[in-house]
């Protein structure tokens, strides 16, 4: 048998090649890493609590990602990999603590902020969501909040000053996800971090009214709506474009119902499975 038809030879060669590309891939996140400290000396070193965080900028970067990947690994895992690299060099350049509202088993909060924020991050598990936008307030944190409530965690958000609610989870759903039209994420982030916009975005409106009225009030207006949630008795919607002021013309209400707006998100990466 010569040494080109010897199985153990060619196996032999393709894991001295994978070697090769797992030294290389080490390599280039070192050299990454440094790239990214380099950012952040040249940044305002005034800057301080959640400056590092740059949901939008995360966001371009995904859809980059979902543009040009090809092959057999899913674009939910890559990204993983790169979350640990995007939180890990976040966490180098400031303190990051997440206080989660994760109602028990099944709720999937706790699961959703590990994959997110990355296996080392700091996390502390709250029963009650308003529980937990208080804990990320005090600590200059951010919180993990499900999207559908009984607990009026949004009553809470609008007394904190400067916190907003800045992204949403997951980032990405499959294009055949199952679920009802307008469901919308299954959490949102909150904490003082800035809004960028990235082109396709998402205002959260909180309507203190129940899912019919606050979908009349938005229809009559002609909004956007592409999700529509209940946290105590009002109701999260969702609305096409970023806008912190979204008020209509001539009024500080939609026809009689007052509106705050809590903050936006990049829309999520739909994935082609």
């Amino acid at each position: 048998m010569n040494k080109s038809s010897d199985p153990s030879a060619s196996l032999k060669a393709v894991r001295a090649k994978i070697d090769r590309i797992d030294e290389e891939l080490h390599r280039l996140m070192v050299e990454r890493t440094e790239l990214a400290r380099n950012v952040w000396k040249a940044k305002d070193r005034t800057m301080a609590g959640l400056a590092a965080v740059r949901p939008a900028r995360e966001a371009q970067m995904l859809r980059a990602f979902a543009a040009r990947h090809r092959g057999q690994i899913s674009l939910p895992v890559l990204w993983r990999i790169w979350r640990e690299l995007i939180i890990a060099n976040i966490r180098a350049q400031v303190p990051v603590a997440v206080h989660v509202a994760d109602g028990g088993p099944g709720a999937g909060m706790w699961d959703l902020a590990r994959a997110h924020f990355g296996f080392d991050t700091e996390m502390t598990r709250h029963g009650g969501a308003a529980a937990a936008v208080r804990a990320a307030a005090a600590g200059a944190a951010i919180a993990v909040l499900p999207a559908e409530s009984a607990d009026d965690w949004a009553g809470e958000l609008r007394a904190q000053d400067r916190f907003c609610i800045f992204d949403a989870l997951p980032q990405i759903v499959a294009s055949r996800a199952p679920g009802p039209l307008c469901q919308g994420p299954a959490a949102y982030l909150a904490g003082d971090v800035a809004l960028e916009p990235t082109g396709a975005d998402t205002s959260v409106v909180l309507v203190p009214a129940g899912h019919d009225e606050a979908m009349a009030a938005a229809d009559r207006h002609g909004l956007d709506v592409n999700a529509c949630r209940g946290v105590g008795e009002a109701t999260l919607l969702g609305i096409a474009g970023l806008d912190m002021a979204l008020k209509p013309e001539g009024g500080e209400n939609w026809g009689g119902v007052d509106v705050k707006v809590l903050g936006g998100h990049a829309d999520a990466t739909v994935w082609d499975q």
